[in-house]
């Protein structure tokens, strides 16, 4: 499972390298996620794997 940190850097990374990639709904719910991590709220379970899940899509085939 996710900690708060790594949902932390997951947006981060996803808004530095991915943001194109990402679709709106995407973006919205990384910069939710990133604020709510940030503010020290901690994230729901559905939450985490959901950006785990964005993750996976965006990032997972990067390089190939």
């Amino acid at each position: 499972m996710l900690t708060d940190a790594d949902a932390k850097e997951y947006a981060e990374t996803l808004l530095r390298h991915f943001a194109e990639q990402l679709s709106e709904w995407e973006d919205g719910f990384v910069r939710s996620v990133l604020r709510q991590v940030e503010d020290g709220r901690p994230l729901s379970e559905k939450q985490r794997v959901t950006l785990d899940e964005i993750m996976e899509r965006r990032a997972g085939s990067y390089g190939r």
